[in-house]
């Protein structure tokens, strides 16, 4: 991936991480924040699991409740 697409690509996520209610819509917002710490781990060969963890923290957005076993 080039610095470019990059750029192209976390913008269009930011935006819509600012964007999206996380109160309203916390599935939406985790999901958005899985896809940007995917972005980063690809681009910047960061670890997947800690990047998640820190936009979590940075975003307010608590991790899923697994109490089903579900998802």
């Amino acid at each position: 991936m080039t610095e470019s697409e990059y750029n192209i690509k976390s913008r269009v996520l930011k935006a819509r991480i600012v964007n999206t209610n996380a109160r309203f819509f916390p599935r939406c917002m985790r999901a958005l924040l899985r896809k940007y710490a995917q972005l980063d781990a690809e681009y910047y060969g960061v670890d997947y699991e800690n990047r998640k963890k820190e936009l979590y923290e940075q975003y307010g957005v608590s991790a899923p409740n697994r109490r089903n076993g579900h998802g």
